[in-house]
């Protein structure tokens, strides 16, 4: 009995090492958005190869589903390796990565030309290695478009903050004799961060935030002043 359990135990333990992930995508879940007139709205992931197999270091990847707003134009992917200019459901792809070595998953949405139509656009990509097969995740991209941005000053003001995109703190620059409050607004239009800005220069804490793309909106001798920034790590 005693063999047998340890047996078992052996069998389990080379399993799980066969069967243990080899990448990871970082994040492999995004939502995030941006104004049409941009014409590109650009969404970055890492991908990184956590095999100690010398023999795992090739992946594919598999478009399993991608819609888009009528009028957008093309989606273009960048892997680690190789960029492909027009992508559509069903694609399929490969690229070479070494053992601990990391790199880009890239998309380039076009969001067409004028008259811009607002909408969201998906994409799910199936990656998996080629050598254990059973080794696969999915990246999930949601892309929304907004028709045009608020973009007003206040006699002769300008706004202006850095860096964009921010990890941690973002310095805005913003002439002002009263104290002012500046909100933070996420894509689904919810208040997330409210502050105090005073002077000419505020340093604004964001660390807390989760990724994506937030708006900065405060009001100033009757007009709205709004700008959009992402937050990255």
């Amino acid at each position: 009995m005693k063999k047998i359990i340890i047996l078992n135990l052996f069998i389990a333990v080379i399993a799980s090492k066969v069967l243990s992930q080899s990448f990871t995508i970082n994040p492999k879940v995004i939502s995030t958005g941006g104004f049409l007139s941009n014409s590109i709205i650009e969404v970055k992931t890492a991908f990184t190869n956590t095999s100690t197999d010398p023999n795992d270091t090739v992946f594919s990847w598999t478009v399993l589903n991608f819609t888009k707003p009528n009028g957008w134009g093309d989606l273009s992917i960048c892997d680690p390796i190789n960029c492909y200019g027009v992508i559509n459901a069903n694609d399929n792809y490969s690229f070479a990565l070494g053992n601990g070595k990391n790199g880009s998953i890239k998309l380039d949405f076009s969001t067409g030309t004028a008259p811009f139509n607002p909408g969201t656009s998906n994409i799910k990509i199936m990656f998996k290695s080629v050598r254990n097969s059973a080794n696969k995740d999915t990246l999930t991209v949601d892309v929304r478009g907004w028709a045009a941005a608020v973009k007003e000053t206040a006699k002769n003001k300008e706004l202006t903050f850095y860096p964009n995109p921010a990890k941690d703190n973002i310095v805005l620059k913003y002439g002002s004799k009263e104290p002012i409050q500046i909100d933070i607004y996420n894509v689904l239009g919810l208040r997330v961060k409210s502050v105090v800005h005073s002077s000419n220069e505020s340093n604004i804490d964001i660390s807390d935030l989760q990724n994506g793309v937030y708006f900065l909106r405060f009001k100033d001798d009757g007009r709205t002043i709004s700008k959009s920034f992402t937050k990255a790590e």
